[in-house]
């Protein structure tokens, strides 16, 4: 695969490439000329907090999904946190190893199809079974509440 393939599978740039360099294991410039590692992929960009390890299983699958990298420095954890979180991931089928030559992070996985279907589930589905969960524990709360 060329830079400008890579550019475009990702939709950026070169110049954003170019600048990123350190930023994407398995991208080399050797004797003026830029070498990509197969099943090399870009990085995923973190938009909000990474405070506990459901948002960073959440991050690897939406990575994943499409197609991009991400690391234990990009979920600010350890190595052997982020080596459980991938083995978390795969016990439960959400991803699974794949033939890429390129092992760092996550580009030695693909996310399956449970996955995918577990990442898409539109969000008003989580609030409302959050919400009936808190509902039944408020009713069930008040209930004893009152019987006492």
């Amino acid at each position: 695969m060329t830079l400008e393939q890579f550019a475009e599978n990702y939709g950026v740039k070169i110049s954003t490439v170019k600048s990123n360099i350190e930023r994407i294991p398995g991208l080399e410039y050797v004797n003026r000329e830029y070498r990509i590692i197969e099943g090399t992929r870009y990085f995923y960009t973190v938009r909000s907090a990474v405070k506990d390890n459901s948002v960073r299983l959440c991050l690897i699958l939406k990575a994943l999904n499409k197609n991009q990298y991400v690391d234990a420095e990009i979920l600010k954890c350890s190595e052997s946190d982020f080596n459980n979180l991938l083995s978390q991931l795969e016990e439960q089928n959400l991803i699974k190893k794949n033939n890429s030559k390129n092992k760092y992070g996550t580009n030695g996985f693909n996310i399956t199809i449970l996955g995918t279907e577990y990442i898409q589930q539109k969000k008003w589905k989580v609030i409302k079974s959050i919400a009936e969960s808190v509902g039944t524990g408020i009713g069930a709360f008040v209930a004893q509440q009152m019987s006492n």
